[in-house]
């Protein structure tokens, strides 16, 4: 690949984002220089790092991940806990590494950030290119290019300028600054003065803990302060203790603190319990490295102006409590090479104006600002929800929600902070086995507004309203609704006591000549998918203690083979053969094939036993012989030439409580493509197509099958989209 030679970028900031940059731009050989303001370029500043799969995914597209895997020997973290202000245990996630990795393709990584700057600059082939000791003074932009000029009096031509350079950006203000003189009102002025920081933070490096568990990771509640603390290579222990401040600081308020501060800090703050046996006075005695710094978190509204663009910390700076700040600033600097190699693809690089490099700009600030909007905001809801901002919501999450989820939970809630990452779009993938795409790996663009998620508050609501209705509505023709459903045993007592015998008993032949007993052996026959999709979703990895059917990403969808491959002789012994009985009066993919044959084996007893129905019922009442069965399609066309005849085959073929059954089925049914639809996991096209077939479906195979074949079509979808080892 040709170098283009007159082209330059000027990065300042030889932190994460600007070393990952220097590494992709050395990919497509594209020059550039690297101004670090530090004499080293991985000074020993005490910050550890927490690489989560979205930014090691970009850095295994640079080949720097199994370096990352070694120097963190081993996983270090083994079971996440989520503990009360007494330090005692309100929730765990065992082998949480191990399940992000089957997930995701990468695990969590908590390490030392000096490691990890190291490990980058080793990498990079041109270290020439990165000058340490270069602090910006200002910056110069011109029509043909930019000039940067360091406190050290030497000056830096190039064709833009990308500023990595931290939360105090130097390169952020010349950019304003700049504006501010050209294009008055381009930033909203005293948009820096607004920045807030509400929390200040203890961060720091701990070894030798002796009541520190070893392989442990935990998040610490506390009113108005907060703990995350991980375990880490060489017996190292990494710790952020969050405290609000008594009112929220803004701008040049926002106060900087000395060592004195940190001591006194400290000593006030030295018995706050971390675990039932190991206080902050105790890990912080320990300690190789610690500061104390305010916690800025902004999002800037525009990142770019002319030549200049600002990524990273410098304009999206979360709060550090998600472990996603480093993997934001890769994920922007992928960005802005994915946009330089779009225009090269069209012309060379150094043909591109002020207005091609402004528009770069945009592209970039174009698809990562909503990204880096919802990181910051997610970030800010676990800091307020661990420390308590709002008692009543934490009181509940915490005390009523958490003690009734399974694991999958945990996991769950970290997934759409993954899966919506940028890559390298011009650089290949590695194959790493998941089960859950990352969002470019899927047909569709999820759909991820507030209206998108309309049928869900819709459905919680109908959920709500079911829950009362046994004391609203507290009788039906099987009874006392509001006392069949007082016990665990409601349902047997239902079938057993008042079902089946109002089928033994009821009449032959009903005033309209339809048989009761054969309605109630058609919609008893329905009930099969049911059953088979209610224990399918009760064995799911991602529905324990969970609402039915959370799983509708691939990893929470598998069950045990054992379990799926039961699934035909359960139904057929415990379901089919007793009722039968009383009518007569008396790998992680290794679930599939098992699963799919459950299915169409449901679908075909239950698709039979519609058509048999609605020959009889076509027929009102006169004898069905399989011989008759030659004059269906004559007897199909005249019933249902016409929507009435439609609508009055389906209502003699159902009573009351069949329709309100159908009706529920196919909702489900619409809700299920909707919400694969909302994921991006189908495209619009293929689920208005299974749309129409689930409608169909409804009158020639019945709801139930189509149900059945659904949840076929569902299990291929997720697995489709699987990465396999």
């Amino acid at each position: 690949m040709s170098a283009d030679k007159s082209f330059k970028v000027v990065i300042v900031g030889g932190g994460i984002a600007g070393l990952s940059l220097a590494i992709m731009l050395e990919k497509f050989s594209i020059d550039y220089v690297l101004l670090e303001a530090h004499d080293d370029i991985a000074p020993p500043l005490g910050a550890s790092i927490a690489m989560m799969p979205n930014g090691l995914l970009i850095l295994d597209q640079l080949g720097c991940y199994e370096d990352i895997r070694s120097i963190c020997q081993g996983d270090a973290i083994k079971t996440a806990y989520t503990r009360d202000v007494d330090g005692s245990v309100l929730s765990c996630t065992p082998d949480i590494l191990e399940h992000l990795e089957i997930r995701h393709g990468y695990p969590m990584l908590f390490f030392d950030r000096e490691w990890l700057l190291k490990l980058l600059y080793d990498h990079v082939q041109n270290k020439d290119r990165i000058l340490v000791g270069q602090k910006v003074r200002d910056i110069i932009t011109a029509n043909d290019g930019v000039e940067v000029r360091t406190t050290t009096g030497v000056s830096y031509r190039g064709s833009v300028v990308v500023g990595a350079d931290g939360v105090h950006s130097a390169t952020r203000k010349e950019m304003v600054r700049l504006a501010h003189e050209r294009a008055p009102g381009y930033f909203p002025v005293g948009e820096e003065d607004r920045v807030p920081c509400y929390y200040q933070c203890s961060f720091g490096i701990a070894q030798e803990v002796e009541s520190w568990p070893d392989g442990d990771q935990c998040f610490t509640l506390g009113r108005e302060k907060s703990f995350l603390v991980a375990s880490g290579p060489m017996k190292r222990v990494y710790w952020f203790f969050f405290s609000k401040l008594p009112q929220t600081r803004h701008g040049q308020d926002i106060p900087s603190y000395t060592k004195q501060d940190e001591a006194a800090f400290v000593d006030e703050h030295r018995d706050v319990p971390i675990t039932e046996k190991l206080t902050f006075g105790e890990l912080f005695s320990k300690r190789i490295s610690s500061a104390l710094t305010p916690l800025h978190e902004v999002v800037y509204q525009k990142w770019y102006f002319e030549r200049i663009l600002v990524i990273g910390d410098a304009v999206h700076k979360p709060n550090p409590i998600g472990g996603m700040g480093g993997n934001g600033a890769i994920e922007s600097a992928a960005e802005f090479v994915n946009a330089l190699i779009d225009r090269r693809r069209t012309s060379a690089l150094e043909t591109l104006t002020t207005q091609d490099l402004a528009a770069i700009g945009k592209q970039v600030q174009d698809c990562r600002h909503e990204r880096a909007k919802f990181i910051n905001a997610i970030s800010h809801d676990m800091q307020a929800l661990f420390a308590f901002e709002n008692p009543m919501l934490s009181n509940l999450v915490w005390y009523g929600i958490t003690p009734l989820t399974g694991e999958e939970l945990a996991l769950e809630l970290m997934v759409d902070r993954i899966v919506g990452a940028s890559r390298l779009r011009y650089v290949p993938i590695p194959n790493r086995p998941r089960r859950i795409p990352y969002d470019h790996e899927l047909p569709a663009r999820p759909w991820k507004s507030f209206a998108s998620r309309l049928p869900q508050v819709l459905l919680l609501a109908a959920g709500v309203a079911l829950f009362y209705l046994p004391k609203t509505v507290t009788t039906t023709h099987l009874g006392d609704l509001s006392k069949l459903a007082t016990t665990v045993q409601s349902l047997p007592r239902i079938l057993t006591s008042t079902l089946f015998p109002s089928i033994l008993n009821a009449p032959d032949q009903a005033s309209d000549g339809i048989s009761i007993r054969s309605t109630a052996i058609y919609q008893l026959s329905q009930l099969l998918s049911p059953a088979l999709i209610l224990t399918v979703e009760g064995y799911r990895a991602g529905n324990r203690m969970t609402p039915l059917a959370v799983p509708a990403r691939p990893v929470g969808r598998n069950i045990r083979p054992e379990v799926a491959e039961s699934l035909v002789p359960a139904i057929s012994l415990a379901y089919l053969l007793p009722t039968s009985l009383i009518l007569a009066g008396a790998d992680l993919d290794a679930d599939a094939p098992a699963l799919k044959f459950a299915y169409d084996y449901v679908f075909v007893l239950q698709a039979i036993a519609h058509a048999v129905a609605m020959y009889a019922y076509m027929r009102r009442g006169n004898a069905v012989a399989f011989t008759d069965f030659s004059s269906l399609p004559q007897i199909l066309a005249s019933n249902i030439s016409s929507w009435s005849g439609v609508a009055s085959t389906l209502s003699n073929l159902f009573n009351r409580d069949g329709v309100w059954s159908a009706a529920v089925i196919a909702t489900s049914n619409l809700y299920t493509i909707w919400d694969l639809r909302r994921l991006g996991y189908t495209s619009t096209s293929s689920a208005i197509k299974t749309t129409l077939k689930v409608a169909l479906g409804q009158v020639l195979v019945g709801p139930s099958a189509t149900w059945a074949l659904l949840w076929r079509w569902r299990e291929q979808t997720l697995l489709r989209l699987s990465v396999p080892a």
